[in-house]
């Protein structure tokens, strides 16, 4: 599985593309050097085989070379966030901010 990062102005868009095909998307915006993942979604059909991990991964290793924050507004990268310590120092400071719609 690959991956394709596509930026327009403030909001971004990393899908996982397997034999050609996409199986996934993760939406992110940036402001203020703080990347907000709005949304991690697996296809129909590709559900269970890691794409999600993929795609948050990929938006965890764009932040850190932009250096930038990850603020993690999708359930499924706010959990991944909150197992996965050794990316703590990612976190933004607002954290919290917008988690309610989401938890």
């Amino acid at each position: 599985m690959e991956t394709k990062l596509a930026i327009y102005g403030n909001k971004a868009t990393i899908k996982a593309i397997e034999n050609g095909i996409q199986v996934g998307e993760l939406n992110f915006l940036i402001a203020q050097k703080v990347a907000i993942i709005t949304h991690t979604y697996t296809f129909k059909g590709h559900e269970g085989r890691g794409i999600a991990m993929n795609l948050t991964l990929a938006a965890i290793k764009y932040a850190e070379k932009q250096g930038m924050k990850i603020r993690p507004n999708c359930k499924y990268a706010y959990n991944f966030l909150m197992k996965h310590t050794e990316f703590a120092h990612l976190l933004d400071e607002k954290i919290d901010v917008g988690l309610s719609s989401v938890l």
